[in-house]
């Protein structure tokens, strides 16, 4: 494991056994197609950075997420409620990416979003591992959520060539148990004693001009007790190594291509996701949908983040199945052109 993820001015590439301790993007050198220097501001702007948060039960499901363009900064924040089906989501954008700020390092410091009737802090701690969510949100909406990893526990730490000239390192994680409350519209839910199970992806880096990928992730306990996270992404993050993995317990079992067969123009409909090596075979059953479009001068964003339930089947390393029978989870079709 890499201590610094840039070294001679150029990335280290790989799927790491831990995470890297410092991402000193500002040592990279970035240069052009025709092996020029960039410019200082365009390396400014070229770095994005983003992280997600889910939370799933059988009783709720919310997603959150702080996004920082440079350009443009944004959060969303939404929940979910599978017993009434009701959806609640609240969105905000700040140019130029205003009361927006995200930890340098994926397990140490700080990330805020702060707008009208929506602010948003993830605060990440390295000793244990850990995430905790605070957010308020319209009238009288409050979250305070933890998510803490297991001492045995390996999260996925990856980076990727993006395109010629770019990369990207993803951190992530699923299948963590989450404590804490949300409180909203008169009602209070104890994530603790609702069992619920989160997910985070923290990613950075001098992405891909265009871009797109499809990515599913489900979490939760399964029915012999043990915790199981997922997480699948086809179409980013493929250059020499992939992202796919699953946990069982606390095994990181790793997972080759996967392919997602879907209605592009009705993402609520039945989803297949399945591996080329057959460790996975699942069909995801929405049964909501968060979506954005956002086309600001050079900048657009086709955004749909389904979530639902996942079933079918996982194999672990030494050929044992593993039933997934209702899992909430999510699985996202996005464009994006930075």
């Amino acid at each position: 494991m890499p201590q610094r993820l840039i070294e001679a001015g150029n990335a280290r590439f790989g799927l790491f056994d831990q995470p890297v301790e410092t991402i000193n993007a500002d040592d990279f050198v970035q240069r052009s197609s025709m092996d020029r220097l960039a410019p200082t501001l365009l390396r400014r702007f070229a770095y994005n950075q983003f992280q997600f948060v889910g939370v799933c039960s059988p009783e709720l499901v919310l997603g959150c997420a702080v996004v920082d363009l440079k350009w443009v900064g944004s959060s969303f924040f939404y929940v979910y409620l599978p017993p009434s089906g009701e959806l609640f989501e609240w969105s905000r954008l700040q140019p130029l990416a205003r009361r927006t700020a995200l930890a340098l390092t994926p397990d140490r410091g700080c990330s805020v979003f702060s707008g009208r009737g929506l602010n948003v802090t993830i605060q990440a701690e390295s000793d244990p591992r850990q995430r905790r969510l605070t957010a308020t949100f319209g009238r009288d909406g409050r979250l305070d959520a933890r998510l803490v990893e297991p001492a045995a526990f390996r999260p996925l730490a990856l980076c990727t060539r993006a395109g010629y000239n770019g990369w990207v390192y993803t951190q992530k994680a699923a299948g963590l148990p989450v404590t804490g409350s949300l409180q909203f519209r008169g009602r209070d839910f104890d994530l603790g004693a609702l069992a619920a199970h989160g997910n985070y992806d923290w990613t950075c880096g001098f992405m891909r001009r265009h871009t797109f990928w499809n990515w599913a992730c489900c979490t939760g306990v399964l029915p012999d007790g043990r915790r199981f996270g997922l997480n699948l992404a086809a179409g980013v993050n493929e250059t020499g190594f992939t992202e796919n993995v699953f946990w069982l317990g606390d095994r990181f079992v790793k997972v080759d291509t996967v392919h997602f067969q879907f209605d592009r123009l009705q993402p609520t409909q039945p989803w297949t996701v399945s591996s080329y090596d057959g460790r996975v075979a699942l069909r995801f059953e929405p049964e909501g949908l968060r979506r954005e479009k956002l086309h600001v001068g050079f900048l657009a964003s086709n955004f749909k983040q389904v979530f639902g339930r996942f079933y079918g089947t996982v194999h672990d390393a030494d050929g044992q199945a593993a039933p997934i029978d209702g899992l909430y989870g999510f699985c996202e079709d996005h464009y994006a052109k930075w």
